[in-house]
């Protein structure tokens, strides 16, 4: 049997992901390329564990501030062109579908979209792990985790 090599199987401490929110018409007019931290088992218990209880405000001000932690870059821009700064402030302000699709990426449990900027062999990868979940009924990226615990 073939080894699989995916970074996405079992998360590691101090790398970088990169992500892509295709533009969703009247919700968010344009894509999103951004990099994050991905989170280890242990720190995404840990968020899930202190947003359980708060209230929507205080939920809301929370996943926002764990985004803007979790961000390393983006390619949000002002009228000018400018790179907007990634602040808690700034991911609150977002449309909810994108905040929504960046929170569950970030959190690990929905895929990036398919860049269509990513070289050919990544986009057939992280296609076929998806229809590898699709067709089990299973949440995305499970079937590449199933996968890499058999070997």
């Amino acid at each position: 049997m073939n080894a699989i090599r995916h970074r996405n199987y079992i998360p590691r401490d101090g790398y970088t992901e990169q992500a892509y929110i295709e533009a969703v018409p009247r919700l968010h007019d344009a894509p999103l390329r951004f990099s994050y931290r991905p989170l280890l088992p242990e720190e995404r218990a840990e968020h899930l564990d202190a947003i359980e209880n708060m209230s929507g405000v205080k939920n809301q001000l929370a996943c926002s501030k764990f985004i803007a932690g979790r961000l390393v870059s983006w390619n949000l821009a002002d009228d000018n062109g400018e790179t907007l700064a990634i602040t808690p402030v700034m991911v609150g302000r977002l449309k909810p579908a994108l905040a929504n699709k960046l929170y569950t990426i970030i959190l690990g449990v929905t895929p990036s979209d398919i860049d269509p900027e990513w070289p050919e062999d990544a986009k057939a990868e992280e296609a076929g792990g998806e229809y590898e979940s699709a067709k089990f009924g299973a949440p995305p990226g499970i079937s590449k985790l199933e996968e890499s615990v058999k070997n």
